[in-house]
């Protein structure tokens, strides 16, 4: 190469520019950059004013620029899979911002110039490194989804309870080590994730979170689930496998609405007969827990479909597992069978 000659385009750069300019010329107002291996967003997205829609997600990235702040349509910011340590401040004007995904990067600090975001809707900053959390939010108030799984968090946002409108949060994987009290309080929210933290027990008001249709607390430390338990008339999915169970409290009947039970991976020695008054519970893991014998009928229960009792020591086989007619997948230690061939 000639001194003076220009430095050839990579692949990826000359197919992002291709695309923009095929977004300027028909008017979309979508565009996807995704997994092109990009260092930095061509300037040319600028040249599309009216762009609600951007995905760079899987390039290269270590910053975003400022004049993304330009594209005052934007709507939609998909930014996951890549090397961000942060935002530009920019972004803080874009007043129609409803979904962004930043999941996959590096962000140690939480961004709290797009929290207060007033359209913003879902967040995603699962897998980051956050683990400083502002005290103030600046008025988050219209989040229903947030995902901040896989960082370095000890504990919840303190400006949770201002979110009146969030229906999911994800906080699994991180290092809390009690129960988020700034939960109390939030009886619309309808999945809570807090799998794969340190936590040892649970609060006497998780029965007033109502709301709730799926609770994750599995990969915990937890040894004792609460009466209040009772009071989650809508749960449909409850995850507690990997924690220190040694039984299942008799307050479950009141989960008239599961159709989902894990509570495999714990140290459970007895099954309640309570469990039989589930009338909607479809499936059922008890695997690998401390189980000798099986005395409840499981056969009371009309809609499982699904059963795991594998990894447990059974003295005998129970005698209802032959009554099951229903039964689609069950493993134990005395069969294993998919599609209800026993």
């Amino acid at each position: 190469m000639g001194v003076g000659s220009a430095v050839p385009e990579s692949p990826g750069v000359s197919g992002a520019r291709e695309r923009i300019r095929h977004a300027a010329t028909h008017g979309l107002t979508i565009l996807d950059l995704s997994r092109l291996g990009l260092l930095e967003l061509p300037k040319e997205i600028k040249e599309l004013p009216e762009l609600t829609w951007l995905d760079v997600t899987g390039n290269r990235l270590e910053r975003l620029p400022d004049w993304l702040g330009d594209l005052t349509e934007l709507t939609w910011l998909e930014a996951g899979k890549n090397r961000l340590r942060g935002l530009p401040g920019s972004l803080s004007v874009l007043s129609g911002l409803a979904r962004v995904d930043l999941h996959a990067n590096l962000i140690e600090e939480f961004p709290a110039r797009i929290i207060a975001l007033p359209s913003l809707t879902h967040l995603n900053l699962a897998g980051n490194m956050i683990s400083r959390i502002p005290e103030n939010s600046d008025g988050p108030g219209r989040l229903v989804t947030l995902n901040m799984s896989g960082n370095h968090m000890d504990s919840a946002p303190c400006w949770i309870p201002e979110l009146a409108d969030l229906q999911l949060l994800d906080l699994g994987d991180n290092r809390l080590e009690a129960f988020p009290d700034q939960l109390n309080g939030s009886p619309n929210m309808s999945a809570l994730l807090l799998g794969g933290n340190r936590l040892t027990s649970l609060p006497d008001w998780l029965g007033d979170l109502t709301g709730l249709r799926k609770l994750d607390l599995s990969r915990n430390a937890i040894s004792k689930l609460p009466d209040s338990l009772s009071g989650l008339e809508g749960l449909r999915g409850l995850h507690l496998s990997h924690n220190r169970l040694s039984g299942l409290p008799s307050s479950i009947t009141g989960l008239s609405s599961v159709t989902s039970m894990n509570v495999n991976g714990n140290m459970i020695n007895c099954v309640p007969y309570e469990i039989t008054s589930l009338k909607t519970l479809t499936r059922l893991d008890l695997r690998d827990n401390r189980l000798t014998d099986i005395s409840v009928d499981l056969s009371e229960l009309p809609s499982l479909t699904w059963l795991g009792l594998s990894g447990n020591p059974l003295s005998r086989r129970p005698p209802w597992l032959s009554s099951m007619p229903r039964m689609k997948w069950l493993e134990s230690p005395f069969e294993s069978s998919r599609a209800g061939s026993r």
